[in-house]
């Protein structure tokens, strides 16, 4: 047996203890992250296929005729603002319904789902320190696409509003 083992051998039955107990913590905090890692993989696939299926559609729409109405540029602004309302702290609720409220068809409101793909969301301190706390240690930790958002942000009713906005332009899509 080596100096490592005879050293250990020696120790106080309490050191060996602890020496197991944080063994085990080590080996679980990596089994754990481990776990951690795939499980956010395949989170952010699921997710990032809603805007390829999105972009699928808006594709088969524009051959139908139905044209976006933005360039890429415009929708990624409109992405920038939908954030800038629901991130962190509160939600500008008035913007949120702004964005949507530009939105001229199907396929304006596909080309707004592909656009934002998925975003990370900062949580707010003041109301859910933990989260923010996690959030502090992997900024990766909340994310999600826009119908995530939506859902996380907004109260049901909120939601039904939006969907309500893009009914009465004859927009057959719901969040």
């Amino acid at each position: 047996m080596g100096k490592i083992g005879e050293s250990y051998n020696q120790l106080p039955s309490w050191s060996k203890g602890i020496i197991a107990v944080g063994g085990v913590a080590i080996l679980s905090f990596i089994v754990w992250n481990a776990y951690k890692k795939i499980k956010d993989a395949k989170s952010l696939e699921e997710a990032l296929s809603v805007s390829k299926d999105a972009k699928d559609e808006a594709n088969v729409l524009q051959r139908k005729g139905i044209k976006a109405s933005y360039s890429p540029t415009q929708y990624e602004s409109f992405a920038l603002k939908l954030v800038e309302a629901m991130n962190g702290c509160g939600t500008t609720l008035d913007s949120v319904k702004a964005v949507f409220e530009e939105m001229k068809n199907k396929t304006d409101v596909l080309r707004l789902i592909e656009t934002f793909g998925v975003r990370y969301y900062r949580p707010c301190p003041a109301t859910d320190p933990f989260s923010y706390a996690r959030y502090m240690y992997d900024e990766k930790t909340f994310g999600g696409n826009i119908q995530t958002w939506l859902q996380y942000d907004l109260t049901q009713s909120e939601i039904k509003s939006i969907n309500t906005i893009l009914s009465s332009k004859n927009i057959d899509f719901k969040f």
